[in-house]
């Protein structure tokens, strides 16, 4: 909260601040030869227009292009040097390292002019495949628009960090500006010819004069001014030490709510109720208190059978507004349309979970509709991304050169299901109709058709007639085409259609051309400042952004509603998922739907447990003496029904769980559940691996853990359920029984020599790797030793699997380079009463390759993960 604080007091500084740090990231600083910026994440050139800060045409690109906390790229060139290059006129100037122009130019590549001609798609069976003749016939011709529209000026000069990590630039009048990656303190330091640079503390001369030993610099410290002064042939520099952090980076601004935050504060504070005998009674009300204040605060939106929310209404350039983004809601689940990053945040605040978006749309790759497109792909579960070929391409060598993975990494963190252009595609119950719009790269629009109404999306686009027509004329355009852009579906029940600058978005005089008849369905959007208020004026609706704006096409019903809803959250229920179609619906008939308002018990500390209940909607949480878990559509309790020892218990008694919103759950008793397990082993076993995880501390454990802990009460339980728990000596070997394709089970060590077998996660006690400490039992290590393998730590080697996993496919032995895929250490106990919590690798691979975000994080800490 404190940080939070100080970042909006410094973001708002005056512009006669020398350093200012931006609310979404980077950090701004002024010097004599102009505006510098550190760092460039989404939408920055936005926080510059809003401060009033000089325009930065010079940008310091960091080292570490992307943070992977947050899912955003810190390196996003594209609007900065738009910006500059299309409004101002001017080139930008990039510092960065040499290695870097590469990825860099690729980016610009795919984002200015499009992908290269052997990577597009037109007119070939990986984009159309059953359409008719004669919507064949108008595909593009992405080679000749994409001439039409290309740009050959130099947008971008380079300057390069050298071998010492200086960089050098200077303007017309021979002032000079000299940049240190000071990369052992996190730092860049910034020594100005002939000025003076205000604002944040400076550093004293002696702890900074070994990093310019090389530029032979002498230093004099003045008492009247807050800065320090190098000296170098006679003239004379300001040092400034620009801190900038992975949190300076890149901020989610959209979760700075100062309020909620204190709540939360509040509400897991135990210092209210530390001292009271009955403490858990004491802690509900505050719960159910604070739930009920939240509540008032916003309403729960009801996901429509048929329906849109706007997220984002305008572009890259507006400084008041979020870029174009939105969801389309069909029968109960969301598709997001290029989702202005954060997104799920907006979301959250109305009580909707990220699961329920399970699809992306990506339209095309410009950052302004690509950026939280990524971020989406990497922070929540593993979701389809529909677009076409040539478009999902282009954004994979686009994030291959912003994140340094490879494009085949990539591709595993996304289920791509490729578009047909020109032919009925479906998801969830409804039919999509795919197109190419008009714009500088390729784009697609939509329109898809659910229940008897339809909803048409125009991607970015050129739409006038007469300079249509033109371009056929000039032969950009065949005559197919030509017609297929200006025939657009109009009639659809919604029109979302971009308006903008020509010749790559649409004018409002476009609009007025049409019939009132093809007007009136219109609503407008990726329009911004004043020519959002041109638009109003001549009559024309904005789409408007906001749960609370969504456009309801079909609301959501009772009459077999609830029924497919429950089949949808049953169907993504690990624990169910192997059910057949007609045993999750014998399970739907046996439950008993249950409501709950903000702050109900849905069931006390002394309650004993009587029925196994599932989220079917709304928000709860579950609260214990060692734990306290967030609860939402999908996930459930009351397994612990089923201990064969009943006195254990005793021992989760405390658990409670209360609404946090209002709740709707469905219920089964033991004898409906035990009916559903009789003869189904798959079941049986789940249930109790899940009991068991529920006693044996693993949850602990995987709290203790910087990525595990950031998982889903689901994902949580899911890798509950996989773990066994082992207890061991100091001394003796983590090992796990490993049983084959072929029903054998052996004994697999995690031994110098053997192949990856499984992954561990630390409960209790240290561990140590022989290769790092030696294997004399008796050494004594520091406990304070960072090398120590403690509570919370995942081991897996995740390249050692994949390499011995590509040798068994490919069938080849490697011979000499057999230690590509065995492990090179051994894991062994260095404390008694060791506790570790070990994974088949063939089950924590499915499990990392459902969520994204810790696939990356083990990809980005192989070995250990904290």
């Amino acid at each position: 909260k404190k940080e939070n604080n100080q970042r909006k007091h410094v973001s708002t500084r005056s512009n006669q601040n020398a350093v200012t740090s931006l609310p979404r990231g980077g950090i701004h600083v002024n010097t004599s030869i102009g505006a510098i910026q550190f760092g460039m994440p989404p939408e920055t050139i936005k926080d510059v227009l809003n401060l009033g800060l000089d325009k930065p045409r010079m940008y310091v690109v960091p080292k570490e292009r992307f943070n992977l906390s947050v899912g955003i790229s810190v390196a996003e060139i594209e609007f900065p040097t738009f910006y500059n290059f299309f409004i101002l006129g001017k080139a930008v100037t990039l510092i960065a390292y040499e290695q870097a122009r590469q990825d860099l130019e690729i980016v610009l590549q795919e984002a200015l002019n499009g992908p290269q001609n052997e990577h597009l798609y037109s007119n070939t069976d990986q984009e159309y495949r059953d359409c008719t003749p004669e919507k064949r016939a108008s595909c593009p011709d992405h080679e000749k628009e994409l001439d039409y529209f290309a740009v050959e000026q130099e947008l971008i000069n380079y300057v390069f960090f050298d071998e010492k990590r200086y960089a050098y630039l200077k303007d017309g009048d021979g002032k000079q500006v000299i940049i240190f990656d000071n990369e052992d303190e996190f730092c860049f330091e910034v020594f100005d010819h002939q000025a003076y640079l205000e604002g944040i503390a400076k550093e004293t001369a002696a702890s900074s004069q070994s990093n310019l030993a090389d530029l032979d610099l002498t230093y004099e410290s003045d008492p009247l001014q807050d800065f320090i002064m190098a000296r170098a042939g006679g003239l004379d520099y300001c040092f400034q030490r620009i801190e900038y952090s992975e949190v300076e980076s890149c901020r989610d601004i959209l979760g700075d709510d100062e309020e909620d935050l204190s709540s939360m504060d509040e509400l897991m504070d135990d210092s209210d109720y530390e001292n009271d005998s009955d403490s858990n009674y004491h802690r509900s009300q505050l719960m159910a208190t604070k739930s009920l204040k939240k509540s008032k605060q916003k309403d729960v939106f009801t996901i429509p059978k048929f329906g849109l929310t706007v997220l984002g209404n305008s572009h890259g350039f507006d400084p008041t507004s979020s870029t174009t983004g939105f969801v389309v809601w069909i029968n109960g689940k969301g598709v997001m349309v290029d989702p202005p990053p954060h997104s799920s945040t907006v979301l959250l605040e109305h009580g909707i979970q990220p699961k329920s978006i399970t699809a992306i749309i990506l339209t095309h790759c410009h950052a302004d509709h690509d950026a939280g497109t990524f971020q989406k792909m990497i922070r929540d579960d593993k979701v389809d991304l529909m677009t076409s070929a040539t478009v999902f391409e282009s954004f994979t060598r686009k994030y291959s050169a912003v994140s340094g993975l490879s494009r085949t990494f990539i591709q595993q963190l996304v289920n791509f299901r490729p578009m047909f252009l020109e032919e009925p595609n479906y998801w969830n119950g409804a039919q999509f109709r795919f197109f190419y719009s008009l714009h500088s790269i390729p784009c697609v629009g939509f329109e898809v058709c659910y229940d008897g109404k339809s909803i048409v999306y125009s991607g970015d686009t050129f739409y006038d007639r007469g300079p249509l027509l033109q371009l056929k004329e000039q032969g950009v355009l065949s005559e197919a085409r030509a017609n297929s852009l200006i025939n657009f579906p109009w009639h659809c029940d919604v029109v979302l259609h971009e308006a903008g600058v020509p010749p790559i978005h649409t004018p409002i005089k476009a609009f007025l051309e049409l019939d009132e008849v093809n007007r009136r369905n219109i609503h407008l959007i990726h329009i911004g400042g004043a020519e959002a208020d041109k638009a109003k004026k001549e009559g024309f609706r904005i789409a408007q952004p906001g749960v609370e704006n969504s456009l309801i096409l079909r609301p959501p019903t009772e009459k077999n509603g609830n029924m497919m809803r429950l089949l949808q959250i049953i169907s993504t229920m690990e624990i169910f998922e192997h059910f057949s179609i007609s045993k999750a619906l014998e399970l739907v008939l046996m439950a008993i739907p249950k409501r709950y308002k903000p702050g109900d018990i849905i069931k006390s500390e002394k309650e004993k447990i009587e029925k196994f209940s599932i989220i079917s909607s709304g928000t709860a949480f579950a609260v214990a003496e060692l734990y306290e878990r967030p609860l939402s559509d999908g996930d459930y309790f009351g397994e612990l029904l089923f201990l064969e020892d009943p006195s254990l218990h005793d021992d989760h008694l405390d658990e409670y769980i209360i609404a946090d919103t209002f709740v709707e759950t469905i219920e089964l008793d033991k004898y409906a559940l035990k009916n559903l397990m009789l003869e189904d082993d798959t079941l049986q076993e789940k249930m109790l691996r899940i009991i068991n995880a529920r006693i044996d501390g693993s949850w602990q454990a995987i709290q203790a853990n910087s990525i595990l802990s950031q998982l889903g009460v689901a994902q949580k339980t899911l890798l509950q359920s996989m773990v066994e728990i082992k207890k061991l000596k100091k001394g003796e070997i983590v090992k796990m029984e490993i049983t084959d394709e072929n029903g054998n089970v052996e004994d697999r060590a995690w031994q110098y020599g053997n192949p990856v077998s499984f992954a561990v996660i630390v409960g209790q006690g240290q561990l140590i790797f022989d290769e790092v400490h030696g294997n004399d039992k008796d050494e004594t290590i520091d406990e304070d030793d960072m090398e120590l393998l403690q509570t919370g730590m995942l081991l897996y080697d995740y390249f050692k699997y994949n390499r011995n996993k590509d040798k068994e496919q490919e069938k080849i032995l490697l011979n000499n380079n057999a230690d590509q895929w065995k492990l090179t250490t051994t894991l062994r106990a260095h404390t008694d009463d060791t506790v570790v919590f070990v994974i088949d690798a063939v089950r924590f691979e499915k499990f990392i390759h459902r969520i994204p975000h810790l696939l990356l994080g083990i990809f980005k800490s192989p070995v250990v993960l904290f």
